[in-house]
């Protein structure tokens, strides 16, 4: 939340400790941090009623989603598939290989140029 080094909060310390003396410093610590606890309570009883307000709405976008997939998505793949399956080759037939040799490269000779 505050992403505080162990460099930095030296510091904190130090200028605390300063400012406040070692007398005060513990009750300021403890204030602090009673503080952040209420904030972080405080924050945690706005956004769950949001969350829970959210979540019916999204989950009825969801079910929409599902709904529009089962009516377009589902019969546009049982169209396309055997429109891939034909256009891909057949497994029948063996790949091309290229020619590996060098002499295979070049071109045949005449043997009456020679």
């Amino acid at each position: 939340m505050l992403d505080l080094s162990p460099e930095k909060l030296l510091v904190l310390l130090t200028v605390g400790m300063i400012v406040l003396g070692p007398n005060r410093l513990p009750a300021a610590a403890r204030g602090l941090a009673q503080g952040l606890v209420t904030a972080r309570r405080l924050a945690a009883g706005l956004t769950d009623p949001l969350h829970a307000s959210l979540a019916e709405p999204r989950r009825a976008f969801e079910e929409t989603i599902a709904d529009v997939k089962s009516v377009i998505a589902d019969p546009l793949q049982s169209v396309v598939q055997p429109v891939v399956d034909a256009a891909s080759p057949p497994a029948a037939v063996p790949p091309v290989s290229a020619p590996t040799a060098a002499a295979e490269l070049r071109a045949p000779s005449d043997p009456s140029l020679n």
